[in-house]
């Protein structure tokens, strides 16, 4: 088995890679990956598979401290990237999604340039 990439697959590769690095450095939120995933994380949950996402659930994923997650959090509320409803039938839990800035970042990674061209 041949485990080359081949010289496009690298480009493609190499080129979305620059690309994401160009939108972090502009983002006011997402500043590495592992934001980023998060966010991906609760946009599927929430828009592609119609799940609620919980603090548990993000604990889960991320394997994080509960207070690196909880600034996470509220850095990304303060920013307008994730908001929250309250559960109505436990008022002490509630549900993230992803908003508009977020779904915009995530569209803005789908084009890219050919940076070593």
């Amino acid at each position: 088995m041949d485990n080359k990439i081949n010289g496009k697959d690298f480009l493609r590769i190499l080129s979305f890679l620059k690309n994401c690095e160009l939108n972090f450095a502009s983002s006011i939120y997402i500043k590495d990956f592992e934001t980023f995933i998060l966010l991906l994380y609760i946009y599927n949950k929430q828009y592609l598979l119609g799940e609620n996402v919980r603090f548990s659930d993000l604990q889960k994923f991320t394997k994080r401290s509960d207070v690196y997650l909880a600034n996470l959090i509220k850095e990304g509320l303060a920013a307008r990237y994730l908001d929250f409803e309250i559960c109505p039938t436990d008022k002490r839990r509630k549900h993230y999604f992803v908003m508009q800035p977020a779904i915009s970042f995530m569209n803005s990674l789908k084009v890219f340039n050919d940076y070593l061209n």
